[in-house]
C-alpha cells in the first residue's frame, strides 16, 4: 500500500482557494455515465456524497484561515496488485485480475471493502496528528474519498519508455485506488 499526500500543483488547482477543480478531476470517470452506474465521493458516513456536496463542504470549512492559507489537501490511497487481489477474492470467493471479472454485487462488495480500507487509512492519518487536547479521529476530519478503477500508463513509466504500451493506455489489471480530498480545519473548524 502506498498512501501518498499530493502538492498543490498535483491537485490542478491552487489549494488556497476552491477545490471545484479538483472535484471536476475527480469526478472524470462519471462523464457519460447513466445516473444509476455512477461512482459517487464517499466519507465515514455515507457511501452516496455528490460532487457538489463535497465542493460546498470544503469550500465552507475555512473559519480562521486567510486567503493565501491551504484551505484543502489530496491523498491518494494506492494498493498493490496483490493487495487488490487479496480484496477481490474477499469479496468474490475466487482469483480475479480485473474488474471486469466481478457481477454487479461483488464489484459492490469489492468497493465496499476498499472504502472501508480507505476510511481506516483516514483514521490513522488523523492519528497522526499529535495533538495535547485529544488523539483526532476520522469522524474530526471532513474528508471525501472518490474510488477510481483504472490508471493510465504515463511518458514516465517503464512499459512506455520500453515501446510496451503508449501514453495514455489503460493499465492492465486490477487499478482500484482512491483520491481524497481533505479539508484542513476538522469539521468544527476548531483545530
Amino acid at each position: 500500500m502506498f498512501v501518498k499526500v499530493h502538492t498543490d500543483k498535483a491537485s490542478l488547482s491552487n489549494n488556497t482557494g476552491s477545490c471545484q477543480d479538483l472535484k471536476e478531476y475527480l469526478d472524470k470517470e462519471n462523464d457519460h455515465k447513466e445516473l444509476l452506474k455512477r461512482e459517487y465521493f464517499f466519507n465515514n458516513e455515507s457511501d452516496i456524497i455528490t460532487g457538489d456536496k463535497v465542493q460546498q463542504s470544503i469550500d465552507n470549512n475555512k473559519k480562521g484561515l486567510g486567503a493565501k492559507d491551504y484551505k484543502y489537501f489530496m491523498l491518494s490511497v494506492n494498493p498493490t496488485q496483490s493487495e487488490l487481489k487479496h480484496i477481490a477474492k474477499l469479496a468474490t470467493g475466487r482469483d480475479i485480475n480485473h474488474i471486469s471479472q466481478m457481477n454487479a454485487q461483488e464489484l459492490k462488495a469489492y468497493n465496499d471493502m476498499f472504502k472501508a480500507y480507505v476510511n481506516k487509512v483516514m483514521d490513522s492519518y488523523a492519528g497522526a496528528f499529535n495533538r495535547e487536547a485529544r488523539t483526532l479521529t476520522k469522524e474530526d476530519l471532513l474528508y471525501f474519498g472518490k474510488v477510481e478503477q483504472q490508471r493510465k500508463f504515463k511518458g514516465f513509466d517503464k512499459a512506455v519508455k520500453d515501446g510496451v504500451a503508449k501514453t495514455g493506455d489503460l493499465k492492465p489489471g486490477l487499478q482500484t485506488h482512491s483520491h481524497i480530498i481533505v479539508s484542513r480545519k476538522t469539521k468544527d473548524m476548531k483545530m
